[in-house]
């Protein structure tokens, strides 16, 4: 599990931003600005759609993933054995961050967008967990994040009419192609 870790994209990371790249390049409604979380995997996937785009993106800390502190780089299983052990909103990861950090920070970092771009189209390039959470919160129920599972470059599309409507999550049909 990747947290904070900032490592590069993989060859295969590569492949799927030139996927992504494409399917919004093709997209017929222009977006007019491009947002993304300051870690390099999602700062490069971002640059690539930006420049094929014609935007320059703009990073945010706060639109970064959650902060698992000594978690970073775990399995899987040893990061839900330690979610299990969470008891509340404000348990958090050693040297990490808790859960109600996390929100704020995120909700933060969306609102801000938001208020900047009403009535745009706006490219948020975050990362699954992010996604998750922030998807769960605009659907009523913050408990609901395990329900949207996203893969890396997939796509997922709200619309703010003016409350958030969830079009699409988690996307993929442009991974599949070549």
């Amino acid at each position: 599990m990747q947290g904070w870790d900032d490592d590069p994209l993989t060859e295969r990371g590569q492949h799927q931003v030139r996927q992504i790249t494409r399917r919004l390049a093709a997209e017929p409604m222009r977006a007019t600005a491009i947002y993304t979380s300051s870690l390099s995997r999602a700062r490069t996937t971002a640059d690539a759609i930006g420049n094929a785009l014609e935007l320059t993106p703009v990073a945010r800390d706060e639109l970064r993933e959650i902060n698992l502190g000594r978690l970073d780089g775990t399995s899987p299983a040893e990061l839900e054995a330690a979610n299990r052990a969470f008891t509340s909103l404000d348990d958090g990861y050693p040297e990490g961050e808790s859960v109600r950090q996390f929100i704020r920070r995120i909700e933060l970092g969306l609102e801000r967008i938001l208020t900047a771009h009403t009535g745009e189209r706006v490219i948020v390039v975050i990362h699954g967990g992010v996604i998750a959470t922030i998807l769960a919160i605009w659907s009523g129920d913050r408990n609901r994040w395990r329900e949207f599972e996203v893969d890396n470059c997939s796509y997922t599309e709200v619309a703010f009419t003016p409350q958030p409507r969830i079009i699409c999550v988690g996307d993929r049909t442009h991974l599949l192609h070549d």
